[in-house]
């Protein structure tokens, strides 16, 4: 399915065919793997929005106007991450993976291992609830 009209070629007057969803997916991708650290928790965080995305299923022109807003932000993002490599990936209003850094920077003397994973965890859950998918799905309760 075609989710975007190509710019009009003006070499020999013939458009150029409409890039699917998967194949936008892919240069946002290889964006991402251009442009910041594999391995990295930026790159990991970014590379699940785009794995979550693929999973998405279009089936009218609403869906297709959702998955390209959010491929917009995720492809803002890359190249956000890019440019600012010291700072905590944010997606516009997503504030998820900004508890992690300030646990990390601020914490108290004695602060436990258990309790900085504690920040982990509420932002994974955080980020599930925000997607609509089921902590039943990740295997909680």
């Amino acid at each position: 399915m075609a989710l975007v009209r190509p710019k009009p070629s003006k070499d020999d007057g013939e458009d150029k065919p409409r890039p699917s969803a998967a194949q936008i997916l892919d240069r946002i991708k290889t964006t991402l793997d251009k442009g910041v650290a594999p391995g990295s928790a930026k790159y990991t965080a970014l590379a699940e929005r785009i794995r979550l995305l693929r999973d998405r299923i279009i089936q009218n022109a609403q869906d297709a106007l959702d998955f390209l807003s959010e491929a917009l932000r995720i492809a803002r993002a890359i190249v956000n991450a890019g440019k600012h490599p010291e700072e905590a990936v944010v997606l516009d209003d997503d504030h998820v993976g900004v508890l992690s850094p300030i646990i990390y920077d601020h914490a108290p003397a004695g602060l436990t291992i258990t309790e900085r994973n504690l920040a982990e965890e509420i932002e994974d859950v955080i980020a599930v609830r925000r997607r609509g998918v089921t902590i039943a799905r990740w295997g909680g309760r």
